[in-house]
């Protein structure tokens, strides 16, 4: 009787409990996952001065890498998926790859294949618009060509003048006119030709003069003959004047209009990129961020920092480094990537308790803060690592 009460007082839990193996079935309790590595004992916690100032060092590193473009987040994510997922790496870890390390590949391929529709289209409107520059440079090189062509042209028609003019001296004092209407012919043809040499009309109305003083001394024509022919050269001026100055505003109008088009379609162009550019976004990558923002994670170069540093680095950041401390699993494990992206969550935890889950280094028997009780981790002093190394010579002289 005394057995069977005996079992009887026993707890229902005791008799209800399954016997252990090494095996974690996720569906009774288990002491694997509270395993604590018996060889950190006696360990030398880092100071909070130390973490202090590491974390304050890694927030100014963030901000800096705050600045760079999120196609650059992009890529490097990716890069770090990649690496993750390569056989190169399972081999090195003994581990092999499976389905879940080609999910990864894929997720870092989709990453690209976003950032690529998101940047291409810009850099190919670029190089459209950087085109449209040299030829618009080409065309507004050709009217500056013709400047300077003009130019020479000028040049060199002021000199015929001149020679024109003193040739039609000549010709008047050795001309053998005797009526009014020899002179009017010669001085007609004369300055038919001197207009052709395009002059302006100030320089046109000088020559008249010219011409008529000549006629005066070398001819025996009535002053009111004068004046007529004077008012008939006046007039055959204006007559060949007007259609050099239409030709010449029809030229300028032609030489304008080819350098307004390109200008025209550039700003057309730059206003077309703008518009894709702004409807062009991560739909999915978007999508993917918005919600990780939800759930309090704040997906961003931080996250990717303190995940990537804590991971590849052994538990140090540049930070850590630079004071000498280091992040330890408690089970002695080495800090995976997701280990360190769920230590990096705690610290939203720490902000969301006013900043007290990081003052609870103060108080807390193993300076655990927040999110190093979340993530199961302690912060170490690299200087006196060598502390548990004593500790364990010393137990096994004990022993």
């Amino acid at each position: 009787m005394d057995g069977d009460d005996k079992i009887v007082n026993k707890p229902a839990t005791a008799v209800n409990a399954m016997p252990l193996s090494a095996k974690e079935t996720r569906e009774i309790l288990t002491p694997f996952a509270f395993k604590i590595d018996q060889s950190l004992f006696g360990i030398a916690l880092a100071a909070p001065w130390r973490r202090g100032l590491a974390l304050l060092i890694d927030l100014l590193l963030v901000a800096i890498l705050s600045g760079a473009p999120g196609e650059l987040l992009a890529i490097l994510i990716a890069i770090t998926l990649f690496n993750i997922s390569s056989k190169k790496r399972a081999a090195k870890l003994d581990k092999k790859s499976g389905l879940k390390n080609k999910m990864l590949a894929s997720v870092g391929a989709i990453i690209i294949f976003l950032v690529l529709i998101d940047t291409l289209p810009l850099l190919f409107a670029k190089l459209d618009s950087f085109n449209r520059q040299v030829e618009y440079a080409g065309q507004q090189q050709t009217p500056r060509a013709n400047v300077q062509q003009s130019a020479a042209q000028n040049k060199e028609q002021k000199v015929i003048r001149g020679t024109l003019s003193l040739a039609s001296m000549f010709a008047i004092s050795q001309s053998e006119c005797l009526s009014y209407q020899c002179w009017q012919r010669l001085s007609a043809e004369l300055l038919t030709i001197y207009v052709k040499q395009g002059p302006s009309n100030e320089e046109a109305q000088q020559y008249i003069m010219l011409l008529l003083e000549q006629i005066a001394e070398n001819s025996h024509i009535a002053p009111a003959q004068q004046e007529t022919l004077s008012q008939h050269l006046k007039q055959l001026n204006l007559q060949m004047l007007a259609p050099t100055k239409a030709s010449a505003a029809s030229s300028v109008s032609q030489q304008t209009e080819p350098a307004l088009t390109p200008l025209n379609a550039e700003e057309q162009g730059v206003t077309t990129t703008e518009q894709s550019t702004n409807n062009t976004v991560y739909k999915g990558f978007a999508w993917l961020k918005g919600l990780v923002e939800e759930l309090g994670i704040g997906f961003g170069w931080a996250a990717f920092y303190f995940t990537m540093f804590t991971s590849v680095w052994f538990g140090q950041t540049p930070g850590k480094k630079l004071c000498r401390i280091r992040v330890l699993q408690l089970d002695g494990t080495r800090l995976s990537l997701w280990d360190s992206f769920g230590r990096y969550g705690g610290y939203g935890a720490g902000v969301a308790t006013g900043l007290l889950g990081f003052a609870q280094i103060y108080w807390d028997p193993n300076r655990q803060a927040i999110h190093d009780k979340i993530s199961a981790t302690i912060v170490v002093d690299d200087s006196k690592a060598n502390s548990v190394e004593h500790l364990t010579d010393d137990r096994n002289t004990l022993n």
